[in-house]
């Protein structure tokens, strides 16, 4: 098959970005002839890949960057979705990786397309059924990981108490919240520290026991961060799928998080992680004292952790999707029903 992804390139890494394309990776590695068109997500254009070294394109990947897309190649499929698109350019498929991130009518955009949504989160689905899409034209392929890259260095029972958490100022993923929450465990746990990792210039204050790593290299994001911490805490109000929070549990870190959408597909309350509900600080406090308190069930949860996201894996994840685009080439009609609309407050997870 001939595939292309359209992708909104930026010099600094994003993870949703990332993820497209590992996905176009992951289908060269299965055969497939893969384009990448890379547009602009800010004003700053990425004009060729020497500004994209954060990421480790797979070779035999056709790259193309422009300002805006006039046209497209010949492909039997495009994952992005415009009426303006010409057919030759490929059956329409739209990547569902988050709502609520940009402005609400995005999100009526993208689950208002009459084509297949590939949701790499099972909330996602419910959200688009909600919301009126035929159940045919939702499909979940979950991220995955790179096995080999994210893996435990250090032992899971000899970790200093270091909590981790990538950080973004984004008013979904709840910094505000997580910083709280470390203020109050650290009263009870006089030696907790925190590393906080991530692209963002840092907006909010920081007490002197939080590093912040800015834009860090990966090989220091996985020794010294995941493998020198005993948690991972993710604060979200709203996460598409949380992809810091498996990359940590597979170097062998406790995930303390939100119920948070995203985290249901690996955050099992006391199974292998803790979770509380979003914004509640005295609970997200309270898990994260009580695994850095009790070494017995912290070490019973990251290892329980390790072991489920071990089922994420980007070529199983392509491997899914391609019988899937299999089955879309061979009956297009199927897969293309209008939306019937639904009322949106049914399926919305509230910001307020």
């Amino acid at each position: 098959m001939i595939l292309t992804f359209i992708a909104p390139s930026t010099r600094e890494p994003v993870g949703g970005v990332a993820a497209l394309y590992e996905f176009a990776n992951a289908l060269v590695r299965r055969k497939h002839r893969v384009n990448v068109i890379h547009v602009s997500l800010t004003d700053e254009l990425v004009m060729g890949l020497d500004e994209l070294a954060w990421f480790e394109f797979e070779d035999g990947l056709q790259h193309f960057f422009l300002g805006s897309i006039t046209e497209l190649p010949r492909a039997d499929f495009v994952f992005g979705f415009s009426e303006s698109f010409p057919p030759e350019g490929g059956l329409p498929v739209v990547f569902v990786q988050g709502v609520n991130i940009l402005r609400p009518e995005l999100d009526d955009e993208t689950f208002g397309q009459p084509c297949p949504q590939v949701c790499i989160a099972r909330w996602l689905v419910e959200f688009g059924r909600r919301r009126g899409v035929p159940s045919d034209q939702l499909v979940y392929v979950p991220y995955g990981i790179k096995h080999e890259k994210y893996r435990m260095l250090r032992a899971i029972e000899d970790r200093p108490p270091q909590v981790a958490m990538c950080y973004s100022a984004h008013h979904t993923k709840g910094a505000a919240y997580a910083i709280e929450a470390l203020e109050h465990a650290k009263e009870q746990v006089p030696e907790l520290t925190g590393v906080f990792f991530g692209t963002w210039d840092l907006e909010h204050r920081l007490p002197d026991w939080i590093t912040y790593l800015r834009n860090p290299a990966q090989d220091v994001i996985v020794g010294d961060v995941y493998n020198g911490s005993r948690l991972f805490l993710s604060a979200s109000v709203i996460e598409g799928f949380g992809m810091p929070s498996i990359e940590a549990m597979a170097c062998g870190c406790a995930l303390v998080t939100t119920d948070n959408g995203g985290s249901e597909d690996f955050a099992i309350h006391a199974e292998t992680a803790l979770v509380s509900p979003p914004r509640d600080v005295d609970a997200l406090a309270g898990n994260v004292v009580r695994l850095l308190t009790d070494d017995v069930q912290r070490v019973r949860l990251a290892e329980a952790g390790n072991e489920y996201v071990r089922r994420f894996d980007w070529d199983e994840s392509a491997a899914v999707l391609e019988g899937f685009l299999h089955r879309y080439r061979a009956d297009p009609e199927r897969y293309r029903k209008p939306v019937q609309r639904q009322d949106p407050s049914a399926s919305d997870r509230s910001l307020a």
